[in-house]
């Protein structure tokens, strides 16, 4: 097995590597970045790719200044925040799952979560409480009257 090549950049601590290109064909450079960090420690980590990312050597050098400096956070890093945000959203979904799971025994929850399941999932299952609209809501209404009788309309807007 052969190791692939480090390619020297014009920017001291950035180099590139060859690699098949995502979502095309042919070849991109895959850039890297190497420093240390407060404690000494060599770091070398990916700063981007040529064309998905659209990195260049000059922003790869401004990542790594960034890095140095430590007023950017590693990729691994971002990754990790932005799945502790999305795991806070409460969505319809998530306040429904809840709902669900403190009224098991009630044989009422069944009936409710096939109407929560047939109507509002599908179209606001995805979304935060705090995004729902007046228009949306009538829109949503005036959609359920045409096919379903007054009282069952009723209960599906109870649940928003």
């Amino acid at each position: 097995m052969t190791a692939i090549k480090r390619n020297k950049t014009n920017y001291p601590g950035v180099f590139f590597r060859e690699g098949q290109r995502l979502g095309g064909r042919g070849i991109e450079k895959i850039y890297y970045i190497v420093f240390k960090d407060k404690n000494g420690k060599v770091i070398e980590e990916k700063a981007g790719r040529q064309y998905s990312d659209d990195m260049k050597p000059a922003r790869a050098n401004t990542i790594r200044s960034e890095r140095i400096d430590g007023k950017r956070l590693s990729r691994k890093e971002i990754r990790d925040q932005q799945k502790t945000t999305q795991e806070t959203v409460w969505t319809l979904d998530k306040i429904w799952e809840m709902y669900k799971a403190q009224k098991a025994d009630n044989k009422a929850v069944n009936i409710d979560d096939n109407r929560y399941m047939k109507h509002v999932k599908l179209i606001f299952g995805k979304k935060e409480p705090s995004s729902l609209s007046q228009q949306e809501v009538d829109k949503f209404r005036v959609n359920l009257s045409t096919f379903l009788k007054p009282q069952s309309v009723k209960h599906v807007l109870n649940f928003l």
